[in-house]
């Protein structure tokens, strides 16, 4: 599994196996760039840094593919402020041959009232945070 979360300067990746983490990377990308810009339905799109982000989780996938896991990646959890990036997700899974889904912590925890959708995947550091915080 590959965990990324997609900030408006830095994608953090994160491969497990087993629930363990074996490898972590950053990848410096203006994702601000990414928010400007849309992607095709058809998924003709030339944006710069889209390309560059999915040269870099490829080749991301391949070196961790071969070093850690021959089963290679199989599931993405999109996570950050430009994961709802508009057919993002679509798009990776595409490219990328994996189911990719949109990071929800919230989906099991109670709360009084719904959470906006678009605010889901900017709450999972502070999610995580809190967690950590009952633990210990």
């Amino acid at each position: 599994m590959l965990l990324i979360n997609i900030g408006a300067t830095v994608v953090n990746l994160n491969f497990l196996k087993d629930g363990i983490s074996y490898f972590a990377r950053d990848i410096y990308i203006d994702g601000n760039d990414l928010a400007k810009t849309t992607i095709n339905d058809n998924d003709n799109t030339d944006i710069p840094n889209l390309e560059k982000l999915t040269n870099e989780l490829t080749r991301n996938i391949h070196y961790f593919s071969m070093n850690y896991s021959s089963d290679g990646i199989d599931r993405i959890i999109l996570s950050g402020g430009l994961s709802l990036f508009k057919n993002l997700a679509k798009y990776l899974s595409t490219k990328l041959n994996a189911s990719v889904e949109i990071a929800n912590l919230l989906k099991k925890i109670k709360t009084e009232k719904n959470v906006p959708p678009e605010l889901l995947p900017k709450l999972n550091i502070a999610v995580c945070l809190a967690l950590r915080g009952l633990i210990s």
